[in-house]
Formats: C-alpha cells, structure tokens, sequence
C-alpha cells in the first residue's frame, strides 16, 4: 500500500509600502475564490485571501460526491463518509496528509460553500428536498496569496508534495519572483462596470409573498413557531463579466465578509454583514444579527433611526430571542460556564441598512472538533427561526423552491484547526446566465406583511445598486 504524500507549504513573505488593490490581483493572476474582510470598526484582521492555484475541488450533490483534482485524489484513495455533506468534507478534510503548523488565520485547507439544503441532512425530522444544486463544493488550493492590511504584509503559500524537497529553493525562487510581479499591479481603484442584465419575476411576488407571511403568523399563533425567516429570490438574466459584479458590489457594500467563489459554471459573490461561526485556538464564537431599520441621510438621522431600532419590541424581542438560541448552539460544544455574551444589542452600520448585533463566545470542549462547532451552529437562527427543526419545516412548506446556497455558509476548513465562516445572505449565485439574489425577512407574532416585504426590498437595495450601478436598464 503506498503512503500519501505529505503536502508541504512553501512561503514567501514581503511587506509592501502602499497598499495594493487585491480586486485587481485577482482580475489579472486569480483563481477559484477571493475572500476579504474590509471592517474597520471591529477587532477582525481586514484581510484578503486570493487563489492562485485551485485545480483541486470536490462537489457533493444529493446522489454523488465528485473529486476533481490530482493531488487531492492522491490524498483521498478511499471512499469517504457520505451520510451528510458536513461528515463527507471533515472525511476529506481528515484524510489530507499534510504539515502542521502554530500560525493562526488561513494557513491552507478548505474553501467554499455549503448549502441551506444540508440542513434536511442534520435531523430525521426534516424531509429531504429535491434541488438540483449542489450541497457544498470545496476547493484545496495549492497556491494562495494572503494580504494584511494592517501591516501592508502580502505572503503566497504553496503546497507542493514533501518528497520533492530538492526543488525547495527552486520553489521559493519562483514564488519571489511572483511577489515582485505581484508588487508591480495596479493598484488603483476598479471603476464600477455597466451591467448587461434582463429582469425576470421573482419566484414570489408581492402578494404571494405577503400570503405566506401570513401562514408563517398562523403557525406562530398556534405554538409551533416563535419566528420563521422567509424568503423570496430576485432573478434576472445575465450577459456581463461575473467580476464586474462583484466589483461593484464590493465599492457600494464593503462588509466583514466579502467574497467571489468561481466553481466554473457556477458562481458565488456577496457582501455578508454576518458571522455564521468562527474557531480560533480553542474559542468559538458567532455573531448574531437580527433587527433592521434603513440608513440615514446623515449623521443625526442615522443615530435617530438607531435609536428608534432599539425601542422597537418587535425588533428587540426577536433579537433576545436569537441571541438566546445562538448561546444555545455554542452551549452544544463549550466547555461548561464559558459561553458569554460579551456584546449585547449594539447597532451596526452598513451601506444601505443598521443592524442590532451581539456576539456570543465559548471555550471548545476538548472531545469537539470546529467541524462540530459548525454542525452546531448551522444553519443560523437568524435566516431560518426558532425553534430551528419546526421553523425548517415551515420553510420547506412555504418557500416555493429550495433555497441552494441562500442561507447557508461560506468560508474555510483551515489546516491548523481553524475556521471562518459567513452566512450566506446579501449574495447573488449565477449559474450560466440564471442570476439569483434571494433576501428574507423574520415573521414574529407581530409582524405586519407590508413592512416584512418591504425589509426584504431593504436587504436586497445594495445588491440591486451593484447590479444596476452604470447601468441605464436598472
């Protein structure tokens, strides 16, 4: 029986004086995904994480788990664990053979997306539903370009097999080299884009919207529910560069997590404001988001709209209610007295909308792996309701078609234990030429169906910026 290969990272690291445009990097030498943080006003690393080189992936739809890829084909020989997407990419995860290593942030690893549908998989009591998109695809990429922008510092990363050792130096040239071409790309400002695109009916119109919002109440009403998050997709034909979108929406809606997931016909590219969990040396954290109101023309209306957010008992009930659920999942896998809620009902601003946020953290319980602390955590309370398995069911009755990616998680599976993921919401999924941007509101007992329709309008206003920015058809 032959030994995998270990994969060995080869590093080179330089510290640029001005600050680089990693958009533009990505424009000219990218591949597979660009993930970035930009948030200035929080204690997060604003950082970039650019593929390089991303031939390894593996897609798992309902009835087939694909590999694509030599290396990662050589590190998985045998079958792996397929009873729900989450075991099937901690089995892969697993069976990568590869060095370890202190360094925190992404050293190397897993990126890409789940799906809302994986949800069907996690309980007995949800009914699997049919979706032709699929479950999760993951990259291992064995190049990568990681820029910090608080020290100006940009390291690429190469993963190459550790019996070929005597091509280390070679290696190391060859990615100097690169960062001196790197250093030499424009680093201006891409300039927003006309986009070529054709409106279509959304899978819910406004009065089928406002019907089921109505149901959602009756079911609250009766018991079964205290809130369910229900949505609605935009659609549109599109006829442009994928990039140019995600440009766009990155100038008009800066966030804690932005990212571009390029799966070849398929495409991810959002603007999250939320954390769905992260991992980091041992603590587990997640950050619930959960009341809206809209920005203001200046200073003095925004803090007045934030003021009338806090007030409001729809919006701060459903806030502690979430809360109280996002304790509960980090409770699953922390160890005893260590889950707090160390911010409470602070207002965030965004481009187009406040948010209530508050963050909740926990020490990891030392039999529980970051792949528990996901389970647990997904999907979040937020974009589906509470109690969760009751308000799925609802979802699944209600929603027309399944919800694909909307919801759901991206992110990655770092080899040093650690992971980051965002929910997957404020995003747009092209498959082909089908442009999707699905938006959801909560349903409370005492949600007014005009308003909850018009939240959904307020989440979808950046994406819709983006999508028409220069665009005179918009």
């Amino acid at each position: 029986m032959n030994k995998k290969p270990k994969l060995k990272p080869i590093k080179q690291t330089k510290k640029i004086k001005k600050e680089i445009n990693p958009a533009q990097i990505y424009k000219q030498k990218g591949e597979g995904f660009l993930l970035e943080t930009r948030e200035f006003e929080s204690d997060r690393v604003n950082y970039s994480i650019i593929g390089l080189e991303c031939n390894n992936k593996i897609k798992i739809n309902q009835n087939k788990t694909k590999i694509e890829g030599k290396k990662l084909k050589k590190q998985i020989k045998n079958q792996l664990k397929t009873q729900n997407s989450i075991k099937t990419i901690k089995s892969a995860y697993k069976k990568i053979n590869h060095e370890k290593t202190k360094e925190t942030g992404f050293t190397g690893g897993l990126i890409g997306y789940f799906s809302f549908e994986i949800t069907n998989q996690l309980s007995h009591k949800l009914n699997q539903k049919e979706t032709k998109k699929p479950l999760a695809e993951f990259y291992l990429p064995t190049k990568f370009l990681i820029y910090n922008y608080s020290t100006n510092e940009t390291t690429i990363i190469k993963y190459i097999e550790k019996k070929d050792k005597e091509n280390i130096k070679k290696h190391k040239k060859e990615l100097k080299k690169e960062l001196e071409q790197i250093k030499s790309i424009d680093d201006s400002k891409i300039e927003q884009n006309p986009i070529n695109f054709e409106k279509r009916p959304s899978n819910l119109e406004k009065q089928e919207y406002k019907k089921i919002v109505k149901k959602a109440k009756e079911y609250i009403k009766k018991g079964e529910a205290y809130q369910i998050v229900l949505s609605r997709k935009i659609r549109a034909k599109y006829d442009s560069n994928p990039f140019d979108l995600y440009t766009n929406l990155r100038e008009i809606n800066p966030s804690s997590y932005l990212y571009y997931l390029d799966f070849g016909e398929r495409k991810l590219i959002g603007s999250s404001p939320e954390m769905l969990v992260r991992s980091r040396q041992n603590q587990v954290e997640t950050v619930p988001i959960a009341g809206t109101i809209e920005r203001g023309k200046n200073q003095t209306q925004d803090k007045k709209l934030a003021n009338q957010l806090l007030k409001d008992p729809k919006e701060n009930s459903e806030h502690v209610m979430l809360v109280d659920l996002a304790r509960n999942d980090i409770g699953k896998v922390s160890k005893f007295g260590s889950v707090k809620v160390t911010q409470f009902k602070r207002v965030k601003k965004f481009s187009h909308v406040q948010h209530i946020t508050s963050k909740v953290v926990g020490k990891l319980k030392q039999n529980k792996s970051m792949f528990d602390a996901f389970k647990a955590c997904f999907p979040a309370g937020t974009v589906s309701g509470a109690p969760k398995i009751r308000a799925i069911q609802i979802i699944n009755e209600l929603e027309k078609d399944p919800r694909g990616p909307y919801s759901g998680a991206v992110g990655y599976f770092s080899f040093n234990q650690e992971m980051d993921f965002a929910i997957t919401i404020r995003t747009f999924y092209l498959e082909n030429n089908n442009l999707e941007l699905q938006v959801g509101a909560g349903i409370v007992g005492e949600s007014e169906p005009e308003k909850e329709w018009e939240e959904t309008n307020d989440k979808a206003a950046a994406g819709m910026k983006a999508l028409t920015a220069g665009d005179k058809n918009g």
